[in-house]
C-alpha cells in the first residue's frame, strides 16, 4: 500500500494541471480520455505529471489542433455555441483556412 501511495504522489490532478496552465480542466480531461494527453485513471478521475503536460503544452505550441465538432462531441456544449464562442474571441480558436 505504501508504495502504491508513493507513486500516486508523483501524479497531480487535472485540476492542479490546469491552473498551471493555458487549459480547462475540462479540456485537459478531454484530452486525457482522447489519448492526447498521457494520463491514468486513479479511481474515478483522471491524473497526469508535470513534465507530461509540460510536453504537452509544447506539443499543443506545435500547432496541433482539433475541431469544434470533436470538442461538441465530447462537452456539454454545440458546435454553433463553441463556433460562436470563439467569434467573440471567449474561446481561442483558429479558422479551418488557417490549417
Amino acid at each position: 500500500m505504501e508504495e502504491q501511495s508513493e507513486n500516486e504522489k508523483e501524479y497531480i490532478s487535472l485540476t492542479e494541471a490546469a491552473e498551471g496552465s493555458p487549459y480547462s480542466q475540462e479540456y485537459l480531461s478531454l484530452r486525457a480520455r482522447q489519448g492526447k494527453l498521457k494520463a491514468v485513471k486513479l479511481g474515478k478521475n483522471w491524473a497526469t505529471r508535470r513534465e507530461w503536460m509540460d510536453e504537452y503544452i509544447l506539443q499543443k505550441d506545435k500547432g496541433e489542433y482539433i475541431s469544434l465538432a470533436q470538442v461538441a462531441q465530447e462537452s456539454p456544449y454545440s458546435q454553433e455555441y463553441l463556433s460562436l464562442r470563439a467569434r467573440q474571441g471567449k474561446l481561442k480558436a483558429v479558422s479551418s483556412s488557417y490549417f
